[in-house]
């Protein structure tokens, strides 16, 4: 067998994988992006001109986010949940959320969900603005202290946002999901309040 049709082989195996990616309900939606090890690469949400006006992501229907509305002590963490269903209600794999903080208030996140192997897997660009993926499993998100009680007990389908605050106010989060086509479903208002128990 010659170079020149192993090559042709491999690029018909390649593009046929990628087609059958691009059609899988768990699969990214509208990109196949390369494992990658080194440095996170900041990605678009959309795909580029021809679909991004589509409904590009048509298994992606709604976007939930836990707690909407709480109250926390100044200098302490909050984690914010995030999950993408379909239309059956079941969570789905490889979805991108986007996690910003309005303007006009206290509060920053202090970290997102990076989990992935992929080089588009999530990041905080800025205090105020993160990225993340749904997971494809489930996972543990450890706190770190002695106490198993508080450890965050995630599904696929699921991802996450701390946020944090050193004085009082209130923190208003918006989660957008850009994935979803139903502008009434693809994002949700988040309000937190950081109270100083300590006076």
């Amino acid at each position: 067998m010659s170079t020149t049709h192993r090559l042709r082989i491999l690029a018909f195996v390649s593009l046929a994988v990628i087609a059958a990616l691009a059609g899988c309900r768990d699969s990214m939606p509208h990109s196949f992006t390369w494992p990658a090890s080194g440095d996170t690469v900041p990605s678009h949400p959309k795909p580029p001109e021809g679909g991004y006006y589509t409904d590009w992501d048509p298994y992606a229907a709604t976007l939930e986010v836990t707690p909407a509305k709480d109250v926390n002590p100044v200098r302490t963490q909050h984690v914010l949940i995030a999950t993408i269903r379909d239309k059956d209600g079941q969570p789905l794999p490889n979805r991108r959320v986007e996690w910003v903080i309005a303007e006009g208030g206290v509060g920053d996140i202090v970290q997102v969900d990076e989990s992935g192997f992929r080089a588009s897997r999530g990041y905080k660009l800025t205090n105020r603005f993160a990225v993340s993926h749904t997971n494809n499993g489930p996972h543990v998100l450890d706190m770190g202290t002695p106490d198993p009680s508080d450890d965050i007990h995630l599904t696929a389908g699921q991802t996450w946002c701390i946020i944090t605050s050193p004085v009082e106010g209130t923190t208003h989060v918006i989660a957008f999901a850009p994935g979803i086509y139903d502008s009434t479903k693809h994002k949700v208002f988040v309000v937190k309040r950081w109270s100083d128990v300590a006076r």
